[in-house]
């Protein structure tokens, strides 16, 4: 009995550990959304759209192609909830060097040319996927009322049901 009393009371640390450990981080990019460092990173016409109940920030690039394989769905995730969903597009590309508007024109030419609705930013030396903690492409991140709802850092499709009927309740 012993045993399994401790064992109970290990699991249950770990387990308040974690919650702790989500907490902090949910915590550090609640408050960063409202920063002067992420209204810096982003356009001067996407900031007056954040009023919205769900913000997305999607960090992605032209030269991902789990990125690009996902572009159909984020279309159409766009078009179906765009009455309560802003949508950023964060170009996550080192712009440090001299062709910087050279790249920036070219993402605008793949933009066009695949008819893609979303807001696009452009992460000027990489301070977007450094200040969001971004370890890989596709990295997104939903917030709800201002909350962090949900991070996933990998090819999502925006087709997961759970995810959509959360999103369609709101």
């Amino acid at each position: 009995m012993l045993v399994f009393l401790l064992t109970f009371q290990v699991q249950a640390q770990a387990l308040l550990t974690q919650e702790n450990d989500f907490l902090k981080t949910a915590l550090y990019y609640e408050n960063l959304i409202k920063t002067e460092k992420f209204k810096s990173l982003i356009s001067d016409e996407l900031f007056p759209k954040l009023n919205k109940k769900v913000l997305v920030v999607h960090f992605w690039s032209t030269t991902c192609p789990s990125c690009l394989s996902e572009l159909n769905s984020i279309g159409e995730f766009i078009k179906r909830n765009s009455s309560k969903v802003e949508f950023i597009g964060i170009h996550a590309v080192d712009f440090s060097d001299k062709n910087q508007q050279q790249k920036i024109s070219s993402i605008k030419a793949f933009i066009k040319k695949n008819d893609l609705k979303m807001n696009v930013s452009y992460d000027q030396n990489a301070k977007a996927t450094g200040l969001f903690h971004v370890e890989s492409l596709p990295t997104t991140f939903t917030f709800v009322n201002g909350k962090l709802f949900k991070i996933h850092d990998e090819a999502y499709g925006f087709v997961d049901k759970k995810y959509l009927k959360i999103l369609n309740d709101i």
